[in-house]
């Protein structure tokens, strides 16, 4: 059995790509096991209450698809069976029927006061819902060789709206606070992440950054075109070590045309000022050619060309009075860069 809630991802949680932001990936993924832990009991409030708190030790997270602003999403969490000190758990987040995100994290319980671990068989969790691992491509562990060479870039101090409950740095913000530090990050996107938390950061604290490029012998992951490996440091001591994975965006776009006369025209493209380009040369769609010039006034960016072509015809079959509502909604990026 698996954890389910759903979601509609806001247009806070996304980049200028209209994509969802690494910290708000996550946050969605831990918050549903939250609920989890609410419905089921014990809740985390009834753990925090019993002076214990939920650490996270490790996470690896896979992305196929990206993630947009006004998507519906399903996001599913289970445990598996613990083991020592160690409480596994994974996430898969589905949208149109389809898995787009797989992730695997490692929890461990602590006692607040002292500090000590605790064990599996201290932890009562038999109302959580129980599945099957799932096998990701990424590891679940990696380590930097001694020779990898690393560069300084940035420092961030722990205010007090980076802290959680537990008085120290939300581990949900430190995915964000890397990746902003990934070169031409405006034009990537993230494939994988692979985070290992050594110690935490607490309030008032300096974490200093660092990063290098990896060369995919760690990651193994097959979507990414680049690796950046990062490891913070707090008073000289390690503080979180990472790798992510990013690629190029490769855009697709559905897009519609106000032509001479009045009339919609709908296309698909993956290079859109060409493709105006063209209609108004009289090179573009058999529609367009005397009916120029036309204007671009509707695109919507997809990661595929397959999501574009299906939007395409589903908008053709639109009312002209439907389309123009289209054309003055929020899905309408054309106030964006692209």
């Amino acid at each position: 059995m698996k954890y389910e809630e759903k979601y509609t991802v806001n247009s806070f949680d996304v980049d200028e790509n209209n994509h969802i932001r690494p910290t708000c990936l996550i946050n969605y993924l831990q918050e549903t096991a939250d609920h989890q832990m609410r419905d089921r009991k014990p809740s985390y409030y009834d753990f925090f209450n019993e002076g214990k708190a939920f650490v996270v030790i490790r996470m690896s997270v896979e992305i196929y698809r990206q993630i947009h602003s006004y998507d519906e999403i399903k996001v599913r969490t289970w445990i598996v069976n613990a083991k020592g000190a160690t409480f596994p758990r994974y996430y898969e987040v589905i949208r149109d029927g389809k898995v787009i995100v797989s992730a695997y994290a490692e929890w461990a319980v602590a006692n607040r006061n002292t500090g000590k671990l605790c064990k599996a068989d201290e932890i009562n969790m038999d109302n959580y819902d129980m599945d099957q691992p799932l096998n990701l491509s990424i590891p679940k562990r990696f380590r930097f060789p001694k020779e990898t060479e690393f560069f300084h870039v940035g420092s961030h101090r722990v205010f007090y709206d980076d802290c959680d409950m537990n008085e120290h740095m939300n581990n949900a913000n430190y995915y964000n606070m890397l990746w902003k530090h990934i070169p031409g990050i405006r034009n990537k996107e993230v494939t994988s992440i692979n985070i290992r938390f050594n110690h935490e950061a607490f309030l008032g604290k300096d974490v200093e950054i660092l990063m290098c490029k990896d060369d995919n012998e760690l990651s193994n992951d097959g979507m990414a075109e680049e690796y950046f490996g990062f490891k913070t440091d707090i008073d000289d001591r390690r503080n979180v070590e990472c790798i992510m994975g990013v690629r190029s965006i490769k855009r697709n776009y559905t897009y519609m045309l106000r032509c001479s006369d009045g009339s919609l025209y709908t296309g698909w493209t993956n290079d859109i000022d060409k493709r105006l380009d063209s209609h108004n040369k009289g090179k573009g769609a058999k529609y367009t050619r005397n009916k120029g010039p036309v204007e671009l006034v509707y695109l919507e960016s997809f990661d595929d060309k397959e999501s574009a072509m299906s939007r395409e015809a589903k908008i053709k079959k639109f009312s002209k009075l439907k389309k123009e509502e289209l054309i003055d909604s929020r899905v309408n990026i054309l106030k964006n860069k692209y």
